[in-house]
């Protein structure tokens, strides 16, 4: 589960909770407190097709591809606040490479990479953090 990390205080005052944790095939995930949900409740689930390749898709929340893991934390409020966020499924190639950016269901900005992940896809281990 995620912890509120000291030093993570955007400008406009908010503080941020974040943090890494594992996800897994067929599981809903809730970014605003970071970690698995009930359901199908949550921000987003890591899904994978039958016999094919693993994909985020949006639950309540939305995505966009925010740059490559370079351009992590640079990525500040201000900048994830103005993304063009869609609810469109994300291959698990391009979350691999990339910076996600997210709204969450409650209206929280944030961001998030992977750490690592199984050869599979049916794992993978992120590092986020949800601004609110």
């Amino acid at each position: 589960m995620g912890s509120p990390l000291p030093g993570l205080t955007p400008p406009n005052g908010s503080t941020a909770h974040a943090g890494e944790f594992a996800m897994q095939v067929s599981w809903s995930y809730d970014l605003d407190s970071g970690g698995q949900s009930e359901g199908k409740a949550g921000d987003f689930s890591w899904e994978m097709v039958k016999g094919g390749k693993p994909y985020l898709e949006p639950r309540d929340g939305a995505f966009y591809l925010a740059g490559n893991k370079d351009t992590y934390k640079s990525l500040t409020l201000e900048m994830l606040e103005r993304f063009p966020y869609s609810r469109a499924a994300i291959g698990a190639m391009a979350v691999e490479k990339n910076v996600v950016a997210y709204k969450t269901r409650q209206g929280h900005f944030g961001k998030f990479l992977v750490v690592s992940s199984d050869p599979e896809g049916t794992r993978m281990n992120i590092q986020y953090v949800t601004y609110k």
